[in-house]
């Protein structure tokens, strides 16, 4: 008997016995692009402005022995997903649970949006960066010191843990359970939807919990019920911080980082996940 444990870190969202024939299904939205509009703010119905530098899909695994960031053909360089892919555990064993910490914990999208929809396109039909599905294992909060609420899954499984990804251009899944750290049966892998090099002078920390609603219908949304994570420091944006915030996005753009979408190998291995900030917390729906 083995045991995977999988923490999701950031722009993640948690569908519970929404997607057919899928217990539990975590969703990483294509959160690549820099997204910039105007919310009305409760309880006065303010109206702010904002911007949300983009996003990166990354794998990262425990070994310091080697390679721990995996590529696969058509899916990920490196750890980064560019391109659509399916995550499993293929030898995964026992039921589903819920800690009942978890729906205390971690928030749910219609805390916020009380007509929250999941989108046909992103939530069952690849229009993500990543799926991650589960039909076993223990699924518990995994609160972060910098103050991000993230979800950790505990699987256990029948012999040495196996993963498995499955690029959606081909459907064809590739075994990369190769670069997994397995110590006494136990491997552990860290998931993650983040700005992997984020800038503070920079970065418009109190809003990127709002690409969780790229999952949406209606995508991000124009007004709030409720303030979300991390949102309770926002300041309204000027002039100055955005022509900062897009200069940062251009010189980004245009450095040479190996000729490859996404942030380099070195900095998702420096990267420390456990200082993520509550603006980038993990999500559910319901």
């Amino acid at each position: 008997m083995g045991q995977l444990t999988v923490t999701f870190s950031g722009v993640c969202t948690h569908f519970s016995k929404v997607v057919p024939g899928v217990a539990h299904r975590v969703v990483l939205p294509n959160a690549s692009n820099f997204h910039f509009g105007i919310v009305r703010m409760p309880p006065t119905g303010s109206m702010v402005g904002y911007y949300i530098q983009p996003h990166y899909a990354v794998l990262k695994t425990t070994s310091t022995l080697g390679n721990p960031l995996p590529s696969v053909d058509n899916a990920m360089s490196n750890g980064t997903i560019f391109a659509g892919a399916s995550l499993k555990i293929p030898n995964a064993t026992g039921d589903l649970s819920y800690d009942p910490t978890y729906f205390q914990s971690v928030k749910s999208l219609s805390d916020f949006v009380p007509a929250f929809t999941p989108s046909q396109d992103v939530v069952f039909s690849g229009r993500a960066a990543c799926y991650f599905d589960f039909g076993n294992g223990l699924v518990q909060p995994s609160p972060a010191s910098g103050g991000a609420m993230g979800v950790a899954v505990t699987v256990q499984t029948n012999g040495r843990p196996q993963l498995t990804v499955t690029p959606f251009e081909t459907g064809v899944p590739v075994d990369i359970s190769s670069f997994l750290e397995v110590n006494d049966d136990h491997a552990e892998i860290t998931v993650a939807n983040l700005e992997v090099d984020p800038d503070p002078a920079i970065e418009d920390v109190p809003f990127d919990y709002m690409l969780n609603y790229l999952t949406s219908q209606t995508g991000i949304p124009p007004m709030l019920t409720a303030q979300t994570p991390g949102m309770d420091n926002f300041q309204q944006i000027t002039k100055a911080m955005l022509v900062d915030a897009l200069n940062g996005l251009a010189d980004f753009i245009a450095a040479p980082v190996e000729a490859k979408f996404g942030p380099t190998a070195a900095q998702i291995i420096e990267f420390n996940f456990s200082l993520v900030d509550p603006s980038c917390s993990d999500s559910r729906y319901p």
